[in-house]
């Protein structure tokens, strides 16, 4: 019988491992134990478990994706990938590789290649009507990182209508913004912002929109808004990665550099990866440093 859902990882491992013990080496229970090695950070002790469980039954496909991942996390790429190329060529159809393509693009994102990472997830896309939220949103955010911002738009939106997930709507017009669909974004943007408690996301989407339409101070004074906001959230002992981001975007879209710079390395110290710092960087490789009194002017508005 499964342990208690309030048990602790550890607890949950002795109860396995005893149960192990008990009535032998099964691939479903060790495969269990692994996901609470994982969640422990026991790597070794998780890829070791997965390992048993393949060879106990090596049709067990989300042992194979699993072992993929934690292969990933142990810094093994190479390693991950070989797993998930056999574990993708055993599958017998593409909806069973469909999980397996996910970790897969997972792994080529981690090796910086973007397009197999895309490439990846629209297989997985295809192969599975009753795709997850993350599959969209990690084919679109290999889509903007290689460029193909329209292309990316297009892929969320057809994520939202099939999930409904209001993270995907927020990519999505996130996206529109990047491929220069200001006009039909700003349609979106403002019925989100009426019914949002906290604005500030949306205030800089509102901000990014009404810049590409020339409507400059405008949009200034959204950041100016967005900014105070986020000041007013941010934790100063445990800064939050997505307000760290936020804020950064707001301050580069303002011209200070400085602080958007500083924000974007205390955001990948919080855990941003790539994916995630993508448009920040973006736009502080795009915007040059201006002037010292509006970057002073800025700089105030941070504190």
């Amino acid at each position: 019988m499964p342990a208690p859902a309030h048990d602790s990882p550890e607890h949950v491992v002795e109860s396995l491992t005893a149960r192990l013990r008990e009535h032998g080496r099964s691939a479903e229970l060790l495969w269990q134990r692994a996901a609470e090695y994982r969640e422990l950070g026991a790597l070794d002790s998780a890829a070791s478990d997965l390992r048993e469980a393949i060879a106990l039954q090596p049709d067990f496909l989300t042992a194979r994706a699993d072992l993929g991942r934690v292969q990933l996390r142990q810094g093994k790429t190479a390693l991950a990938l070989e797993t998930l190329n056999e574990a993708v060529s055993s599958a017998s159809d593409e909806p069973s590789r469909a999980p397996l393509y996910l970790a897969r693009a997972e792994v080529h994102a981690d090796r910086g290649e973007l397009a197999a990472a895309a490439e990846d997830c629209k297989r997985a896309i295809g192969a599975c009507p009753e795709s997850e939220p993350d599959w969209y949103l990690l084919r679109g955010q290999m889509l903007l990182r290689l460029g193909k911002a329209r292309e990316a738009a297009a892929g969320l939106k057809q994520g939202f209508d099939q999930t409904g997930s209001v993270v995907l709507e927020a990519e999505w017009i996130d996206a529109m913004l990047d491929a220069g669909q200001a006009r039909t974004a700003l349609d979106h943007i403002e019925p989100s912002l009426a019914l949002s408690r906290c604005q500030s996301s949306w205030l800089i989407r509102r901000a990014r929109a009404r810049l590409a339409l020339g409507q400059t101070a405008r949009a200034r004074g959204d950041l100016h808004a967005a900014v105070t906001e986020i000041n007013g959230r941010l934790s100063l002992v445990h800064p939050e990665m997505t307000l760290l981001l936020d804020r950064g975007l707001a301050l580069a879209l303002l011209g200070d550099s400085t602080g958007a710079g500083r924000d974007l390395a205390a955001a990948r110290k919080a855990g941003a990866d790539a994916s995630a710092a993508w448009r920040l960087e973006t736009q502080l490789a795009a915007k040059p440093r201006r002037g010292n009194e509006e970057t002073r002017i800025s700089r105030i508005d941070a504190n």
